[in-house]
C-alpha cells in the first residue's frame, strides 16, 4: 500500500464557506493518518489554520479559471500560468511521491491535469454550479469527467447540474459537515434591535446589493421598526466596485441608522449568536453554503433564495424560508413574518439546529469522506 500523502489544491487563502470546509476535511485526513500539503496561490489566514494542523503550505500561482477571465486577454494569461503550474505540480507529485491529488474546487484545474500527466489517482471537490456561458459549463464538465478518479458534489444542486457526470457514475453528493458544537443559541435580550444578519464574500453572485434593497423597503413601508441588519463580508480581488455601490447605495438611501457593514470577520459565531435572523439573498445559484448551516447551527431562522442547495438544507415553514431570486416583497414579507412573530422565529431556530445535528454533522462528514477517498488506495 502506498503511503499516505495527498497533494490539496484550493482556489483561496481566505477563510470563507470552501476555506473552512477545507480545514475540516484536511483535519480528518491528518486525523487518519495523511500527510497533507496545500497548495494556494496567495498567502492569507488560510495557510496558517493548515499550518496549525500539521500540514505544510506552498504558495504556488495555480492559474485559477475564473468567469472575469473568458476573454481573449484573459484566457491567454490563463494559459501561461495554468501551463506552468501543471508542470511544477508533475515534477512535486513524481519528486515527493503524492499518490493523490486532491481538487478542492473545479475551478483549480492544475492539479487535475497534472495528477493525469503523472498517472496519479485525482479526486475533484465540486462546489460550484455553473449555468453560463455554455461553453464555459461544457469546459468544466469534460475536464471534471476526464480527470476525475472521484468527484464529490456538495449537493445534489451540483451534481444534477452535470448530466454527464450523473451518467458516468464517478460523481457523489458529499452533504459538508459542521460542527455545530461551536455555536450557540441566541441568547439576546428582548428590548435589544431585531438583528438580521448575511455573510459571503462579495462578489456579483452572493446578493448583497438585493439585500439592501429589500431593507429600502422595509423601512419605506413600517418607518422606525427596531431592526438592525449587518452584512459581513469583504469583496474578491476585481469586485472591489461591487463593495462600494454597496456603500454608495447606503449612503444614497439613509440606510446608515439601519445598516452596519463589518467586512472580513472571524468571529462568525459570535455575530451570529448575537443576531436573530439570517438571510442568504444569493441571485445565482449557491451550490451548498456552509454559512447557512453554521446560522441553523446557531438556531437561527434562514430566509434563503431558491439558488441551488439551499432548498437541501432550509424545510420550508419548519427551519425557515424560500423565496424567489430577486423577489423583494416576498423577502420582505418573510423578515417582517418573523419580527412581529418572535416565538415563530425562535421555534424555525430550533427546528434548524435540529436539522443540522441530524443531517450536516461533522462526524457523518468525515466518515464519507474518508471512505470515498480511502477506498482509492485499494
Amino acid at each position: 500500500m502506498l503511503h499516505k500523502r495527498i497533494l490539496i489544491l484550493h482556489s483561496s487563502s481566505d477563510l470563507y464557506g470552501a476555506g473552512r470546509s477545507l480545514l475540516r476535511s484536511s483535519k480528518a485526513l491528518v486525523n487518519e493518518g495523511y500527510h497533507i500539503k496545500v497548495l494556494l496561490s496567495d498567502d492569507g489566514p488560510l495557510c496558517e489554520s493548515i499550518k496549525e494542523l500539521g500540514g505544510e503550505v506552498e504558495i504556488l500561482r495555480l492559474g485559477i479559471l475564473r468567469k472575469k477571465y473568458l476573454k481573449l486577454l484573459g484566457l491567454i494569461n490563463r494559459l501561461y500560468y495554468l501551463s506552468a503550474a501543471i508542470w511544477k505540480i508533475y515534477k512535486m507529485i513524481k519528486r515527493e511521491n503524492y499518490p493523490i491529488v486532491y481538487s478542492n474546487t473545479s475551478t483549480v484545474l492544475a492539479g487535475a491535469y497534472a495528477a493525469k500527466l503523472a498517472k496519479v489517482k485525482h479526486v475533484n471537490h465540486v462546489r460550484e454550479i455553473v449555468l453560463s456561458p455554455q461553453v464555459y459549463k461544457k469546459f468544466i464538465t469534460s475536464s471534471l469527467k476526464q480527470t476525475s478518479d472521484l468527484i464529490i458534489c456538495v449537493s445534489n444542486a451540483v451534481l444534477e447540474n452535470y448530466p454527464p457526470l450523473k451518467a458516468a457514475g464517478t460523481a457523489k453528493v458529499i452533504y459538508n459537515g459542521i460542527d455545530f458544537e461551536k455555536y450557540y443559541s441566541n441568547q439576546k435580550n428582548e428590548n435589544e434591535p431585531f438583528t438580521v444578519t448575511t455573510i459571503g464574500r462579495i462578489n456579483p453572485g452572493k446578493g448583497q446589493l438585493f439585500f439592501l434593497k429589500v431593507i429600502n423597503e422595509i423601512i419605506k413601508e413600517y418607518g422606525n421598526v427596531n431592526i438592525k441588519f449587518q452584512i459581513v463580508g469583504d469583496p474578491y480581488t476585481g469586485y472591489e466596485y461591487i463593495l462600494k455601490e454597496i456603500l454608495d447605495y447606503i449612503e444614497q438611501e439613509n440606510l446608515g441608522d439601519y445598516v452596519d457593514y463589518l467586512g472580513f470577520r472571524k468571529d462568525i459565531p459570535e455575530i451570529l449568536a448575537n443576531s436573530d435572523l439570517f438571510i442568504l439573498p444569493s441571485n445565482e445559484p449557491d451550490s451548498l453554503p456552509n454559512v447557512v448551516l453554521e446560522a441553523m447551527s446557531s438556531s437561527l431562522p434562514v430566509i434563503a433564495t431558491l439558488s441551488g442547495g439551499a432548498s437541501e438544507m432550509v424545510v420550508l415553514g419548519k427551519s425557515g424560508y424560500l423565496v424567489e431570486i430577486d423577489n423583494i416583497e416576498q423577502t420582505k414579507n418573510a423578515v417582517m413574518q418573523l419580527y412581529f412573530n418572535r416565538n415563530e422565529s425562535k421555534a424555525m431556530g430550533l427546528e434548524g439546529r435540529k436539522i443540522v445535528e441530524q443531517k450536516f454533522s461533522l462526524e457523518r462528514y468525515e466518515q464519507e469522506l474518508l471512505k470515498a477517498i480511502n477506498a482509492l488506495y485499494q
